[in-house]
């Protein structure tokens, strides 16, 4: 009988921020993968992933918008 796995919010994050325990969520992915396993996940952690994936983005955007105007500002400051 395959091993049955319900993946919550954090397996998740850990695995695509490549943070502390993401090899094991990758194991179990790729057993998953060759069904040796049987992975499951809930509509709430899709949900939660989704979200803090969005909020990564803008984060992101925010910051490569803060470092136009620092570098702009820089080459007015030379003139």
């Amino acid at each position: 009988m395959n091993m049955k796995y319900l993946l919550d919010t954090k397996a998740l994050i850990a695995f695509f921020n490549d943070e502390d325990g993401a090899e094991n969520v990758e194991k179990i992915l790729n057993d998953i993968d060759k069904n040796k396993a049987e992975g499951f996940v809930s509509a709430i952690t899709l949900t939660e992933v989704y979200l803090f994936e969005e909020e990564r983005r803008a984060h992101c955007k925010e910051e490569n918008r803060a470092n136009r105007v620092l570098q702009s500002e820089d080459s007015c400051n030379r003139c």
